[in-house]
This record gives structure tokens, C-alpha cells and sequence, in this order.
């Protein structure tokens, strides 16, 4: 019913690679071992990875206790987990290193054509020249989610990365045991995999899900998680879902999710999901939940794992069906780079329990950034000077004041020399609160091509010559297309 796979440097060469598998209890027995294909430019291996038995063989239904599943003889659809392991050893420099697991078959689904005939496969890569370390995102949640009918569905895959490495998330085409799609029946597509009442969103930045199912049925949906290390992809991984919808009455429990000015302090709010936090400053936020039904919240986190020292407080407000959840940290110096975590908030329904389960992230800045220096052409258009790393901003230049809207991230100049701009942002703590970026005068200049016209027989040439005036606007540097 799903999969994914990771890995993680051991140290030196060695790598371990970790498979995890959720398996329909409907279905044929999980096996002790499977087998993963390791490739790259320098050739291809075949390691086995072995059955973790202290991971393995549990039953993770989301279901309340007394509602049986088939993996008890009921006919709720039932999920076991089983985790392989396994180790090689790769080469640096030999390119992309792809890590392949696959099966025969698919469990029955309603969204893929005929499920059952197509093969299986969990993919990830890792670039060998541009790391020779690297740890994988892992995820924390649970790829089998159950959602009832007409509910409001808010779903996060809680992946982790412990280098501090930037994620950004597709959906992608579930594959085959060859690496071919599997192709979705009618209408669906990676991008709208099930029937919904106001359409599949899904957001890159966080690879959080937000939908409202409209028909029962299991529905299968992929995701690629891709990797970035200083702006350049070190690796990928992805994971094979399926969201099981059933028709049930209950109300998951409402959030009041976004991070808003009014409910952060410490931090700097980028969007609904995102913050911006500096070394040596404690930041703190707070969400709202509750539920219509009168169900108590349990709420939970992965923030052990993904930011540790973090804390993440529930409060009842005015009962167990409402809760205050407040979130804090102070990062050091060593934190710096992107931390992703979710907050889990579940009701104790029957026969199943309602679910939000939210994705946050934060990045720990090094400090105020006003981008390179820029160059302005007389007479041309105002040259854009954008800020990150901050709420406001004071600007002036050495000759005084130079922005009608002081406290903008975004301002336009045109400067009648070349002048340096000093921006002063509001963060605290640890980090650099100051950048300068000179914006260069540049007068007005032509270019000409100053060779006439050619022609040339075949296998012979002619010299083109450009040249830029006035020659004291130089050197000019040209380029030929």
C-alpha cells in the first residue's frame, strides 16, 4: 500500500540503505529479505537488505481501538509496516548513484488503470560529485492515511533532513518495477490523483496537502522530494502513498494553522508556513485547535527528531476539545540552514480518528542580505535592490536618507553616480543585521559590428569585428550569439 526508501553515510564510502514497505494485511506475506539496485556511471550492484524485526510486522491502521481491521479479521482496510536494511559501498565521482527497490504488485486502488498487473518501484539518487556524504530526508508520517468523506483534509509527509539542506516537493507519476509510469484512470493525473470538491493543493515549498475528498475509495499518490545543497541538487528520494477514504460522520479537529505577526515572537513570519529565526534568539509561535464534535485532541510532533531542544506545549482551553499549542527554540550558531517539522493534531473518533497534520519549517539565517552588487546605465530603467533577512529596514547612503518607504524589503534606485546603499534590517540575536550593495554608474555606450557584410565558401572564414564607444566606457567584454 506504499513505500519509500533513504539512506544515510556511515562514514568514509559507506552508506546504509533503509526500505520501508506498508503492507495491505489482504494481501501475500511480507518477505525476510528484498533486494535494492545500486547504479551509477561506474557499474551496478545488487545488495540485499534484510527484515528489521524490531521495525517490522506492527500494525499502524489508523483506526480507533475497537474497529477491526483486515489484519484482525474485520473490514476496515488494514496496514502492517516492515522496514529492510542493508549496506554498500559507493565511489566518489561516478555521477548519479541510483538506489532502486521494486516489487511485483500492486494492491487494488481506484485511481490507477488495472493496479493489480503493474509492478512496483521506490526510488532515490545521490549526486557522488558534488557530496561524498550525505544523509537522505527521512519521513515521519504515516504513508497510508485514512480521511473521511466530504472532511477537510490538511496532511504532511514530515520529512527531515539532518544536514540543513533545502527540500522542494513534486508529485510526480507512480512507477512501475521497469521505471515506467503507471498511468491514472479518466482524468486524474500526478497533480489531481483523487475527486475533490475544491481541488488537490499542494504546496512544493513544504509538500503539505490540502483537500476534501468527495469519494470513497483508496487513492494512490507519489511524491519526489528533491535535495539542495548551496543553490546545486545533491540527491532525491520519493515516496509511494495511498490515502484511503471512508464514508464516516466525524469532524477532524480545526486549526487555526498560519503563522501571522500577531502569533510569532522572536522570528521573522516569510509565509504561512515559514519562519526566519536568527542564532541566539528564542523564537515562539502559537496555533489554536478544536473539535466539533466534542472529541478530545491529542496532539504530537516530530521536533525530537527534527529540531532537538525544541519544545512544543498543549494547554486545554476550556476543555479537552481545545487546545493551545505553543512551539519554542533558541538555535545556536551551529543550527544554521533549513529545520522541518510537523504537529500532528488527532481526535479519539471511531472507527476512525480525525487527523490534521501540518508542516512547518525554519530557516536559520546568518543575517541580513541585500544580494550582489548591481550596475545602473544612465537613461536606462531603475535598478531593483531586494532585501532578505528581516521585517524592516532602515536605508541610507553615506550622503544620507535615500528611500521614500524606509522599512521596504523591495526598493528601486537610479543613481546619478555610483553610490553604495547601507540597509539596516530589525533582527536580534546572533545575526548579521547590516549589508551594503553599490549600485555602479554606468554612462551610456553603443557597440557596432563594424565588418560589412560576407560571403565565404564553405570550409573557409571571415573576421567579424565589434567595438564598443566611447573606448573610455571600457574594457567591454562581448558575446557572439
Amino acid at each position: 500500500m506504499g513505500s519509500d526508501i533513504t539512506f544515510n553515510c556511515l562514514g568514509g564510502n559507506n552508506y546504509q540503505v533503509v526500505v520501508t514497505v506498508y503492507r495491505d494485511c489482504s494481501g501475500i506475506s511480507a518477505p525476510t529479505s528484498i533486494s535494492v539496485d545500486v547504479t551509477s556511471t561506474c557499474g551496478t550492484q545488487l545488495i540485499t537488505c534484510n527484515l528489521d524485526a524490531s521495525n517490522s510486522g506492527v500494525e499502524v491502521s489508523q483506526l480507533c481501538p475497537t474497529a477491526l481491521s483486515t489484519c484482525q479479521g474485520g473490514t476496515f482496510p488494514g496496514v502492517e509496516v516492515y522496514t529492510y536494511v542493508g549496506n554498500v559501498t559507493i565511489t566518489p565521482n561516478c555521477g548519479l548513484y541510483t538506489f532502486q527497490y521494486t516489487d511485483c504488485c500492486r494492491n487494488p486502488d481506484n485511481n490507477l488503470v488495472n493496479p493489480t498487473a503493474a509492478g512496483f518501484m521506490a526510488q532515490a539518487t545521490l549526486n557522488s560529485d558534488l557530496v561524498s556524504c550525505d544523509d537522505a530526508p527521512v519521513f515521519t508520517s504515516l504513508p497510508v492515511p485514512y480521511f473521511c468523506l466530504g472532511q477537510p483534509v490538511y496532511y504532511s509527509h514530515g520529512a527531515l533532513d539532518g544536514d540543513g539542506d533545502s527540500l522542494v516537493y513534486t508529485l510526480i507519476a507512480p512507477l512501475d518495477d521497469l521505471g515506467g509510469n503507471v498511468a491514472y484512470t479518466g482524468t486524474y493525473t500526478p497533480t489531481n490523483p483523487m475527486p475533490t470538491a475544491s481541488g488537490f493543493n499542494f504546496d512544493p515549498a513544504t509538500g503539505q496537502m490540502v483537500f476534501t475528498p468527495t469519494q470513497q475509495g483508496v487513492y494512490v499518490v507519489d511524491v519526489l522530494v528533491t535535495e539542495y545543497r548551496n543553490g546545486q541538487v545533491i540527491g532525491t528520494t520519493m515516496r509511494d502513498i495511498q490515502i484511503v477514504v471512508i464514508n464516516c460522520s466525524n469532524n477532524s479537529p480545526q486549526v487555526v494553522n498560519c503563522l501571522t505577526t500577531g502569533t510569532v515572537s522572536g522570528g521573522v513570519v516569510t509565509d504561512c508556513n515559514s519562519l526566519g529565526v536568527c542564532p541566539g534568539q528564542t523564537v515562539t509561535f502559537t496555533l489554536t485547535a478544536g473539535d466539533a464534535d466534542g472529541d478530545p485532541i491529542t496532539v504530537s510532533s516530530n521536533i525530537a527528531q527534527s529540531i532537538p531542544g525544541a519544545t512544543l506545549v498543549t494547554q486545554n482551553v476550556g476543555g479537552p476539545d481545545s487546545v493551545l499549542v505553543t512551539f519554542t527554540w533558541t538555535p545556536s550558531g551551529l543550527d544554521t540552514g533549513f529545520r522541518y517539522f510537523t504537529i500532528q493534531f488527532e481526535d479519539d473518533a471511531c472507527p476512525i480518528t480525525g487527523l490534521q497534520l501540518l508542516t512547518y519549517d525554519i530557516t536559520v539565517l546568518d543575517g541580513t542580505d541585500a544580494g550582489p552588487d548591481k550596475f545602473y546605465c544612465t537613461g536606462g530603467g531603475p535598478v531593483a535592490i531586494n532585501v532578505y533577512g528581516g521585517n524592516t529596514f532602515s536605508w541610507s547612503t553615506t550622503s544620507g536618507f535615500v528611500s521614500s518607504t524606509p522599512d521596504s524589503a523591495h526598493v528601486t534606485v537610479a543613481p546619478t553616480q555610483t553610490t553604495t546603499y547601507i540597509i539596516q534590517s530589525d533582527l536580534q540575536g546572533g545575526c548579521k543585521n547590516r549589508d551594503t550593495v553599490t549600485v555602479f554608474n554606468v554612462q551610456t555606450f553603443t557597440v557596432g559590428v563594424t565588418t560589412p557584410d560576407d560571403t565565404i565558401c564553405l570550409n573557409s572564414g571571415t573576421d567579424l569585428t565589434a567595438t564598443g564607444t566611447p573606448a573610455n566606457q571600457g574594457p567591454f567584454t562581448y558575446s557572439w550569439a
